[in-house]
């Protein structure tokens, strides 16, 4: 007698289950996403958010009742008005290699092996949008080179660590450019060497509208219109010159530039221990703590080579919105400072020519109610048919959906700063 089927419903439950199970560590058992694990996530809703920040004390203050009586009124403040990032990643698993697979547990294996996948790049660039400008940027252009003008150089070796083969790019003259390049051949990248810093692409990125040095590269739909951003992370709260005028929020910043945009500390010429000492001395001058430096991976060698033989780590614990996640750690160096100890981290997605001190109790990031699991990242197939894949009209697969929706929030600007270092 032949033993009964598997029935799709039996690998779509067993599915749900294990993705379920395996979330957290997908999205937080990454070193190198930090950020994305380290901060405090709060729950919220409506179609945007507002963060007011008071910048200007009580004027009315004064040795003289009359002075203060004439000075009295509203301290000063402001809103900044966010609108919450979207982020999405879709994989795909061929049902003929479905059917081929023996038993429930092969299937579930299968589609488990895209869906973690998938996880881990939306993963990847949330944590790359918690750091950078809100523009989305990949990197700059330093040399453009190969037989068949199909090799890019990024200014920094660090850009490329969000590059995966098979991405398709767009470049543009500034971040804040609304018309984008587009060579005759859409730029397919073909190998990444992140080790040089350079990426090839399938064709010349001459033709058309070409590329050239100094342009930014973006992930082809990333790039979003003139002056406006996408995810407000550090490198907009925290720019590496004061902004003048009206820039993220609606917000002119330059009325109070170091309470509204964070303070900014010229670290260049100065060893790695000296430029992190200056930048926390200065928060602490703003009633910062400064417990977190987040830096390249090789800046923090080169503090953990100039404190050769005295280097101290600690564990810093991942969270959701939930609180912190038993069993999942960050290994941070610890640096006894001037302002006592603080923690050094490095990330591969980090700025090359700055370092960012932070006070982690002024940073929230607030995710999106919907689904049960309590971070920014949730299975829309899930949370809309309550199955893990769905069939593609277009081709003989299945497609599993995820989605990320989020804002990084910061209450205090003033208690954390940048460094240039380069």
């Amino acid at each position: 007698m032949a033993l009964p089927g598997i029935s799709n419903a039996d690998s779509n439950s067993i599915l749900r289950k294990t993705y379920a199970d395996s979330i957290k560590t997908l999205l937080y058992g990454d070193d190198s996403r930090f950020l994305l694990g380290a901060l405090k996530k709060t729950i919220g809703g409506g179609e945007s958010f507002t963060v007011p920040l008071t910048y200007g004390g009580q004027p009315g203050r004064s040795k003289s009742f009359a002075s203060a009586l004439a000075n009295r009124g509203l301290s000063k403040k402001v809103k900044f008005s966010m609108d919450w990032t979207e982020d999405f990643v879709q994989a795909i698993v061929n049902n003929s290699m479905v059917s081929l697979s023996k038993g429930v547990g092969a299937v579930v294996n299968l589609k488990m092996a895209e869906i973690k996948n998938a996880t881990e790049t939306l993963a990847n660039s949330i944590e790359h949008s918690l750091i950078r400008s809100g523009y989305n940027e990949i990197g700059q252009i330093l040399s453009i080179t190969g037989g068949s003008n199909n090799i890019v150089t990024l200014a920094s070796r660090n850009d490329v660590n969000i590059v995966d083969v098979a991405q398709s790019h767009v470049a543009a003259a500034s971040l804040a450019s609304a018309s984008l390049k587009a060579p005759t051949v859409p730029p397919v990248v073909t190998a990444v060497d992140r080790d040089a810093g350079t990426i090839t692409y399938a064709a010349s990125v001459l033709g058309g509208t070409p590329w050239v040095v100094g342009d930014f590269l973006f992930q082809a739909g990333d790039k979003v219109d003139a002056g406006t951003l996408s995810c407000f992370g550090l490198g907009a709260w925290l720019p590496l010159v004061a902004p003048s005028g009206i820039d993220i929020g609606g917000v002119d910043r330059s009325q109070a530039p170091q309470q509204l945009a964070g303070v900014r500390v010229d670290g260049r010429g100065k060893s790695a221990k000296e430029a992190i000492f200056d930048l926390v001395t200065r928060i602490g001058d703003a009633g910062g703590k400064g417990d977190i430096v987040l830096a390249t991976n090789d800046f923090v060698g080169r503090v953990c080579k100039e404190v050769e033989g005295t280097t101290v780590y600690s564990k810093v614990p991942a969270q959701d919105a939930d609180g912190p996640i038993a069993g999942i750690m960050y290994e941070t160096v610890v640096i006894n400072g001037p302002k006592g100890p603080f923690k050094l981290k490095g990330s591969p997605f980090m700025y090359a020519d700055r370092i960012f001190g932070l006070t982690l109790d002024t940073w929230e990031m607030r995710i999106a109610p919907e689904g049960t699991s309590k971070d920014p990242i949730f299975n829309g197939t899930y949370c809309s048919t309550n199955s893990p894949m769905i069939d593609d009209p277009a081709t003989d697969s299945q497609i599993a959906r995820l989605k990320a929706l989020f804002l990084l929030v910061c209450n205090a600007p003033q208690k954390n700063g940048v460094s240039q270092i380069a």
